[in-house]
């Protein structure tokens, strides 16, 4: 089982609203969730596609991913020598045993 449990691919956009009518044509469908700025649809079970208005960053993309597990240290302090890459703590959701 993989130890990812949601992925979120953020894309900034100049106009919202706009942005917002061209996904709804794009995916054929109305936006599943709004919360703030953020539009999201459901692209499959545990992975999303949101928006977000940012000018400066328009064209450019962003992504989130939710671990089960956390990664070890020798991992999570390891830097991508790739270009444009940065590295983030990935730090898994709290959950409460019920």
């Amino acid at each position: 089982m993989s130890a990812i449990t949601h992925l979120f691919a953020g894309v900034p956009v100049s106009d919202l609203e706009t942005s917002i009518d061209w996904y709804t044509r794009f995916f054929g469908r109305a936006r599943d969730n709004r919360v703030g700025d953020e539009v999201f649809w459901e692209i499959d079970e545990h992975a999303w596609l949101f928006i977000e208005p940012n000018a400066t960053r328009a064209g450019a993309g962003a992504g989130r991913i939710t671990l089960a597990e956390p990664p070890d240290a020798a991992s999570a302090s390891t830097r991508s020598s790739e270009p444009g890459l940065r590295d983030r703590c990935l730090i898994p959701q709290q959950r409460e045993e019920a």
